[in-house]
């Protein structure tokens, strides 16, 4: 489920924005559970007030205009929200042409991927295995340039520049720094795959499950450093290690791909679950608030007592609340997952290096 892979990424987790309390609503809380919260402690305040502060609703003027703005609020939110999705699914509705070529340009990708991985490996359909098979590609590339590391000596250079060997002096120090820091390349590497590979062996193969265990990635710095390994230190790396290096960014830049059309999906089938639950939860809200415009338009005098009319009106309204609450907690997510994957390979944001 969405909750355990998402409570396994707090448990686990070493970066990332997790470790917050307001992190860990926005994205391990199912969305149903978090309105529900959100309405009982609404509730709750409501009755609490009114016993703590000895307000009552006696006068019904106001209460008047409460549920008729609430009436018309969620009609509102309903459109809107009801208005986005249909823009969502027309994106999804392509001609044959169009359909081909999307097609055409995913199997490209897949291809892509494929070239990458051993011969005897085929890429899977969902989207968990696929990262999966990513994330162990990407393991074993460094497990190979972590074995090829023990191979750099003050004799070994890169002859691709045809030019002579540098000194004793600085060749030494030069191999140090090359293998100080590919180490620690691998080492910072190698812990957070396999901590996501744990995490993708726990969840199921839900898209969220796919994407909420990279969340906490941001492959650009990793990126960055290889290239600056290349960049710095070309006479103390192997033409195997520059080579591995090459391999190792591009695994890294498909993680990066599979994880923004991860979201895309994620995105399409979050709002259309969105609009459903609203639809499911607005008629409902809407209708009571028309009952009790109805109630307090045929009646002139107290139906019930005060104690419970007051009840009656703030279990009213709270009702009346729920699209509101259901949206909230919807878009929540939205917005988080959105800020954590706003930027793509090699750029990154202030906000994916928390």
């Amino acid at each position: 489920m969405d909750e355990d892979i998402g409570t396994k990424i707090l448990d686990g987790a070493t970066i990332g924005p997790y470790e917050r309390p307001v992190e860990r609503v926005l994205i391990i809380s199912d969305r149903l559970v978090l309105a529900g919260v959100l309405l009982v402690a609404a509730f709750g305040a409501f009755v609490g007030l009114e016993v703590v502060g000895g307000f009552r609703s006696v006068d019904r003027a106001p209460l008047l205009y409460l549920f008729s703005a609430l009436t018309g609020g969620n009609f509102t939110l309903i459109t809107i929200i009801v208005s986005i999705n249909q823009l969502v699914v027309s994106q999804q509705l392509s001609t044959p042409g169009e359909l081909r070529t999307q097609i055409a340009e995913t199997n490209e990708y897949r291809d892509s991927v494929i070239e990458t991985l051993p011969a005897d490996n085929v890429a899977p359909v969902t989207p968990t295995e696929f990262l999966y098979l990513l994330l162990r590609a990407t393991r074993e590339s460094l497990a190979r340039i972590e074995h090829q590391s023990e191979n750099i000596d003050d004799g070994e250079a890169s002859t691709d520049g045809g030019g002579d060997a540098p000194a004793p002096s600085v060749a030494t120090g030069e191999t140090e720094d090359a293998t100080r820091l590919l180490a620690e390349l691998v080492d910072d590497l190698t812990d957070h795959i396999c901590h996501v590979e744990e995490l993708l062996e726990a969840s199921d193969s839900g898209i969220f499950s796919a994407l909420s265990a990279t969340l906490t990635t941001n492959y650009s710095q990793h990126i960055y450093r290889a290239r600056e390994l290349q960049y710095d230190h070309p006479d103390a790396l192997t033409d195997t290690q520059d080579a591995a290096l090459d391999q190792l960014v591009v695994l890294l830049q498909q993680i990066d791909v599979a994880r923004q059309y991860l979201k895309t999906l994620y995105m399409q089938d979050e709002l259309s679950r969105l609009s459903t639950r609203l639809l499911l939860v607005g008629v409902p809200a809407v209708f009571v608030s028309i009952v009790m415009l109805k109630l307090f338009a045929a009646s002139s005098g107290m139906l019930f007592s005060t104690g419970t009319f007051t009840l009656l009106t703030d279990f009213a309204v709270t009702i009346a609340l729920a699209p509101l609450a259901v949206v909230f907690s919807f878009v929540l997510r939205i917005a988080a997952v959105a800020r954590r994957t706003v930027a793509i390979t090699p750029f990154t944001t202030a906000s994916q290096e928390l």
